[in-house]
């Protein structure tokens, strides 16, 4: 509990010396280096694409599956992933958020 509050605070005391990049965690700075390593050691068994991080292998996976579980209530697109629906949930709105300058 106390590990998700510090997610919470806004203190970002753990700096990547190669980007810069602050983080409130040092498991998630952790995590963030891998993606400089450049070592990629999980192997989708499927498509040969490779990954830093085995959660990413498995988000990866649900692709192929082809399950699609979440569906817009809107237009009745389904997705894999449920922040890929929310992501498209906005799209209806209208509201768009960033404006390119």
């Amino acid at each position: 509990m106390k590990t998700h509050i510090l997610g919470h605070s806004g203190t970002k005391e753990f700096e990547c010396e190669e980007c810069g990049k602050c983080f409130s965690l040092k498991s998630t700075l952790k995590t963030h280096i891998l993606g400089h390593s450049g070592i990629k050691e999980f192997e989708c068994e499927e498509c040969g694409k490779h990954f830093a991080l085995k959660g990413n292998l498995k988000t990866h996976i649900l692709g192929h599956s082809g399950i699609k579980e979440f569906e817009c209530e809107e237009c009745g697109k389904h997705f894999a992933l449920k922040g890929n629906l929310k992501t498209h949930i906005l799209g209806h709105s209208g509201i768009k958020e960033f404006e390119c300058e």
